[in-house]
């Protein structure tokens, strides 16, 4: 693992959303037009990024107005910028907040015991994947992406010739990666997508420093995942769309 908190938080961050090279100003530039701001934040860090069409509004903020460390609550910092982008936006526009548990993989990690065959992105995987029936949640063309491997690494829990349980790479950078997990619900609460991440972490992290895991807050069988394979809490990840 490398870094403090902060630089976690803040390579997180450019993991999942992107960040501008070198941003002018006191917080970090986001990448994308899509998400409006991203506040990192955990018991011994704060980060905020923000869309450069949100920096042009929003006055210095003091993160420490954020006070102590309370996840599942939205964070005061992330209410101010909410308001005060709703204020100075012409015309008014409506914003959305979510949030959730990031996590960072430890130096190990142990895969549960599981029924079904887990198939990697190593040379027999990809061949054995041109047959496999594609998750009707896939578009046929990501999914000739995923299994050729051209989006990055990733693992399946296979029935027959149907994947179940996949985790991939939806999101990289090149010292970091995101963990992307999907589940058929016919086949949740067996241990397969956590065998499946194991898999998957196993192969990315020959190339990459950090390996993270976040989630939506209500999303409980995805943190039960997470809390199933030990993964190491680092903070919370919260959104303004």
């Amino acid at each position: 693992m490398i870094g403090n908190d902060d630089h976690l938080l803040e390579l997180e961050i450019d993991t999942i959303f992107g960040l501008a090279p070198d941003p002018p100003g006191e917080h970090l530039r986001l990448a994308t037009s899509d998400v409006a701001a991203v506040f990192g934040w955990s018991p011994n860090a704060r980060v905020l990024a923000l869309s450069a069409t949100a920096a042009e509004v929003i006055d210095a903020l003091d993160l420490s107005v954020a006070g102590d460390f309370s996840p599942e609550i939205e964070p005061t910092v992330v209410t101010q910028v909410k308001n005060c982008l709703l204020d100075r936006t012409d015309p008014p526009s409506t914003l959305s907040v979510a949030g959730g548990p990031s996590y960072v993989f430890p130096s190990s990690v142990e895969a549960p015991h599981v029924g079904l065959p887990i198939v990697v992105s190593d040379d027999a995987g990809i061949s054995a994947a041109q047959r496999f029936v594609r998750p009707d949640n896939w578009e046929v063309c990501e999914w000739k992406q995923l299994i050729c491997g051209e989006i990055g690494p990733w693992a399946m829990a296979v029935n027959d010739l149907e994947p179940v349980s996949i985790c991939h790479t939806p999101t990289s950078t090149p010292k970091s990666a995101e963990a992307g997990i999907w589940t058929r619900p016919d086949h949740r609460g067996a241990g397969l997508a956590a065998a499946a991440t194991v898999a998957w972490w196993k192969l990315e992290r020959r190339c990459r420093e950090v390996i993270f895991y976040s989630t939506g807050r209500d999303n409980f069988a995805s943190r039960s995942v997470a809390a199933k394979l030990g993964l190491l809490p680092l903070g919370w990840l919260w959104t303004i769309r």
